[in-house]
């Protein structure tokens, strides 16, 4: 008997950690359920990339400092991220004491288990992008 894996969600999950080697890792696991996933310590790269206009909508796990002073640099990040209209779900993935972040549809505090986002990301999307 073989069990079948569950069908890849048709979306892009594009994760955004200063910490590379966790970003790398998380995008490991979360290859076996979505189409299509990238990893960069980069905030801009990612950026860059949604303005090339992507053919499938994206979620974006954004950490919250990217090599600043007051470690929240993220969050203006976050912000740009769901202004763009390719983007479903912008989720907050932060070891800093975030609480709010009206643009986040989802905010983890690290340590944490990336089945935590897949649950969340796996449900409906926020708006408009299927």
């Amino acid at each position: 008997m073989t069990l079948d894996a569950p069908p890849r969600l048709p979306r892009t999950l594009y994760i955004v950690q200063n910490h590379e080697a966790l970003g790398r890792s998380w995008a490991r696991y979360f290859e076996q359920f979505f189409a299509n996933v990238a990893s960069t310590a980069r905030p801009e790269a990612v950026q860059a990339w949604l303005d090339d206009a992507p053919k499938m909508p994206v979620d974006v796990v954004c950490g919250a400092a990217f090599d600043d002073d007051d470690g929240r640099s993220g969050l203006q990040w976050v912000k740009r991220f769901r202004a763009h209209p390719a983007v479903s779900r912008v989720v907050l993935a932060t070891a800093a004491p975030i609480a709010r972040c009206a643009e986040a549809d989802l905010i983890v505090h690290k340590p944490m288990s990336p089945a935590r986002i897949l649950s969340f990301l796996q449900g409906e999307p926020a708006r408009g992008a299927a």
